[in-house]
């Protein structure tokens, strides 16, 4: 039987929605504590915090206090977010290694994290999943029925919200949004597979756990994405981690492109920064409704670069 548990974040925006969020394999009541977190996890994203706020962007993350929850039931990684005078500024995704230690999966900047409740509230009231709060304040909302929300996360380009009722009827059904955009995914029921283009380059396996600092930073103009619409009349580019830095450095406009999901999605990012760490980890700053830091090797496993004329 799946276990559910309600963080006292999701109560300031779904308690009226009777939304129950999914995180981890434990069970929370409204009056208890959620499952301690390992002292060396906290430990090492206090690190990572650190390094990364010295940089001009992150600046906000300097005081802003860690919450940290186990992300998605039976998984082995965690959503930390960064919170500053109650507002959240920024998110990491941490994995626990098989070998032991911890790796930073991926980072970003704003206010509308990866698994925002903020989101996923507004994308079901659009959806007609639930009512609005005000529509519950006055009264004209009816019958609200409990739904319980359970994050998926399998990599940075197939993070989704699976949402469906709690009490199962015959015309009950499931569906996704997601993660970041809580756009909807045209599935009721499973999710395809999520499929990685053969890469040269092989996964980095170096123990990040040991690495904590930042070696070179590039930060570019925002440009819009959408400018113009290479990946229909070019060929992508032929990168590497060494050369897209490279040409980063030399301000070149590029764009991210992706289909996650079976191309049930399409993903336009504007590529407007890098991180290079110094265990040679290369991660890419794009513009999802803020920057989002994403390995390399992630992205050219699930899309292509183009540059923008």
């Amino acid at each position: 039987m799946k276990k559910k548990w309600v963080s006292y974040l999701t109560a300031t925006v779904l308690l009226f929605t009777s939304i129950t969020v999914v995180q981890g394999s434990y069970m929370k009541a409204a009056s208890s504590s959620p499952p301690p977190v390992p002292s060396e996890l906290e430990a090492q994203a206090t690190i990572w915090k650190r390094e990364i706020a010295r940089q001009e962007p992150f600046q906000s993350w300097k005081t802003a206090q860690t919450d940290i929850s186990a992300l998605g039931p039976g998984t082995h990684s965690w959503l930390v977010n960064l919170n500053l005078d109650g507002k959240i500024v920024g998110y990491m995704i941490i994995h626990a290694r098989p070998e032991g230690g911890y790796q930073l999966g991926e980072y970003g900047l704003g206010d509308e994290p990866l698994y925002s409740y903020q989101s996923l509230y507004r994308s079901l009231v659009q959806l007609a999943i639930i009512p609005s709060v005000s529509s519950l304040e006055s009264g004209q909302a009816g019958k609200v029925a409990d739904h319980v929300a359970e994050q998926i996360y399998v990599d940075p380009l197939h993070a989704v919200w699976k949402v469906e009722p709690e009490s199962q009827s015959g015309d009950s059904k499931v569906i996704y949004v997601d993660a970041k955009t809580a756009e909807q995914l045209p599935y009721t029921d499973q999710l395809p597979k999520a499929r990685a283009k053969s890469v040269q380059t092989p996964l980095d396996t170096t123990k990040t756990e040991n690495v904590i600092a930042i070696s070179h930073a590039a930060y570019l103009p925002e440009f819009d994405a959408y400018d113009s619409f290479p990946w229909l009349t070019k060929a992508p580019l032929d990168v590497l981690q060494k050369s897209l830095a490279k040409q980063l450095d030399q301000n070149k406009r590029l764009i991210f492109t992706s289909e996650p999901w079976d191309s049930a999605l399409r993903y336009v990012w504007a590529v407007n920064s890098y991180h290079l760490w110094n265990d040679n980890q290369l991660y890419v700053g794009v513009d999802q409704n803020g920057l989002r830091y994403i390995p390399f090797n992630s992205l050219v496993s699930h899309g292509s670069f183009y540059e923008l004329s």
